[in-house]
């Protein structure tokens, strides 16, 4: 029997190059698979089934050629939602169940290459029509494997986690893509919608230092660090808000901002045992939802 995962990815166009991501929220260890391909994907699935089975959450977020389409994520959906998306023309690509009634949908907008400052925006318009997580919109984020268990501890019954389920969707791009790109397009055009600034969540700052370009990893560690380096740490729960705060102004991604605090806020583990993932995704949301009223 083939697994779900295998469907899943041969949605795709053949030459898609994938990043897949294991993660253990007790534990907060992170194991990361670069340069997968429909091709050699089959050979690290026993190591994926092996981690999901010692406790690890699998992720993957597909790097895409440039003959690739436009799709986005829709996060923390439910199952009326997903009948909704159907009815209003963005059907989806494909959708995942993660929990009970709780879903992930992956559209394709567009067959073809699009701005990705655009594609980052439409991806925040349609996350706050559809009720989805908007944390989660960044057109980078990483989202469900499908045929794998979800590992977090709440779902847990009877000992058992609730598998990935992998609903085909159509396989295309939606019926209403082109035109609401088109529409899009056209009210930047027109000056009746404004952009965010360039420097925002979904394109982090490259700073330019002795002839070479400085990571993303490297900058959104640094500005972090040192908010924790310099803040006080009566209130640890507040410093991560800080930080959150503080790399979200300095345009970071909210995946990468997760990462940074999990790795340098004090007793994070223990603090927040069995619910890290949660609270971090919550911690940033709410640190963006400030930036917006500003």
């Amino acid at each position: 029997m083939i697994h779900k995962s295998i469907n899943q990815l041969k949605l795709y166009p053949p030459e898609t190059r994938y990043f897949i991501k294991a993660k253990n929220f007790e534990t907060g260890d992170v194991k990361v698979l670069k340069d997968i391909t429909i091709e050699n994907y089959p050979k690290n699935l026993a190591y994926l089934k092996y981690l999901n089975a010692s406790g690890y959450n699998v992720f993957l977020s597909p790097r895409l050629c440039i003959s690739g389409g436009v799709y986005i994520l829709l996060d923390d959906l439910k199952k009326s939602d997903i009948e909704r998306l159907y009815k209003d023309g963005f059907e989806p690509f494909y959708f995942l169940q993660t929990s009970p009634d709780n879903y992930q949908a992956i559209i394709e907008l567009s067959d073809s290459p699009l701005d990705t400052d655009i594609q980052s925006f439409i991806s925040l318009q349609l996350a706050g029509l559809y009720g989805a997580d908007v944390a989660s919109s960044d057109i980078g984020h990483f989202f469900r494997l499908a045929g794998f268990t979800n590992r977090k501890q709440k779902y847990c019954q009877n000992s058992l986690y609730p598998f990935i389920k992998f609903y085909a969707g159509i396989g295309k791009s939606c019926t209403k893509g082109k035109n609401y790109i088109d529409r899009i397009n056209a009210g930047i055009n027109n000056n009746l919608i404004e952009m965010p600034p360039k420097s925002n969540i979904h394109t982090p700052p490259e700073i330019q230092r002795r002839g070479e370009r400085k990571t993303l990893e490297t900058g959104c560690n640094a500005y972090i660090k040192k908010v924790f380096e310099t803040g006080s740490k009566d209130d640890l729960s507040a410093l991560d808000f800080k930080a959150a705060l503080y790399a979200l102004k300095k345009g970071f991604k909210a995946d990468d901002i997760v990462a940074v605090i999990q790795t340098y806020s004090p007793n994070l583990e223990t603090r927040k045992k069995g619910h890290i993932d949660d609270y971090l995704a919550r911690t940033v949301r709410n640190a963006r939802k400030k930036t917006r009223r500003k």
